[in-house]
């Protein structure tokens, strides 16, 4: 995949590079007190303990969820309108069956003697099968510059896995403004922004590719397509209502 670190798309670039690069390391230009950071966490002690019992407290909430799930019966789970009449708006459908599942585990049953016998495993399994990966990298609006602008980056990668062994692979890119980012003075985070602006370009291009094969996908042919990312975008429960709104179109 193309990363925008080795991309120089402007001047300034090279000499804020060489600037940084000449600077001494923290290490070099500040000394640490070991016993004055002991006395500040001993201090704030109880501040990481509440932090770890809230954590401890979802992490049981989970496994009890999961406990509850793996008791119900694989008749129930395998039925999606089942599933809905007995709890209601389950948010996912299950991808496979849940019957000779162990408390929810499905093992797979796969052994190698080498990881050679596993590669070919590997090529057996997608031959002819066409895979799709999207990703993407940024350069957030630095202090550098006067005015805030941001580079968004997505590449995908396009592998018929043919015995040709032809593949494609291109980029895209965009140049955020400050309208884009809607800086301002207020000190608002404008890199939120630019995050998302990533993630909205690497699902519209995943999108157009499954729209575009969607005939060939109903005439029997295998596509596989990649997602570098959490579909349940919980960490911008925070962030403001457009932002969250705009989270949820790109996953909806």
């Amino acid at each position: 995949m193309p990363t925008l670190q080795n991309s120089k798309p402007y001047p300034e670039s090279t000499a804020l590079l060489a600037h940084h690069a000449s600077s001494p390391p923290l290490e070099h230009s500040m000394t640490l007190k070991p016993s004055q950071i002991q006395a500040i966490l001993q201090a704030k002690q109880e501040d990481f303990t509440r932090f770890d019992q809230r954590s401890l407290t979802l992490l049981m909430q989970y496994r009890s969820a999961l406990m509850n799930l793996v008791e119900r019966s694989s008749q129930l789970l395998d039925s999606p309108q089942q599933l809905m009449l007995s709890i209601g708006d389950y948010g996912a459908t299950p991808l496979e069956s849940w019957a000779g599942t162990n408390h929810g585990v499905l093992p797979c049953n796969l052994k190698w003697n080498s990881r050679e016998q596993s590669l070919i495993w590997v090529q057996k399994k997608l031959a002819g099968v066409t895979t799709f990966a999207v990703d993407g990298s940024q350069i957030f609006p630095g202090k550098d510059l006067s005015i805030p602008v941001a580079l968004v980056q997505i590449g995908w990668f396009e592998n018929p896995h043919s015995k040709s062994g032809e593949y494609e692979k291109d980029i895209d890119v965009d140049v955020m403004t400050p309208s884009d980012l809607k800086a301002s003075n207020s000190g608002e985070p404008v890199d939120r922004r630019v995050n998302f602006r990533r993630l909205e370009m690497e699902i519209d291009r995943l999108v157009q590719y499954i729209e575009a094969h969607a005939q060939d996908v109903a005439q029997g042919k295998s596509y596989l397509v990649f997602f570098d990312g959490s579909l349940l975008a919980t960490f911008a429960k925070d962030f403001e209502f457009k932002l969250r709104q705009g989270y949820v179109g790109c996953f909806v």
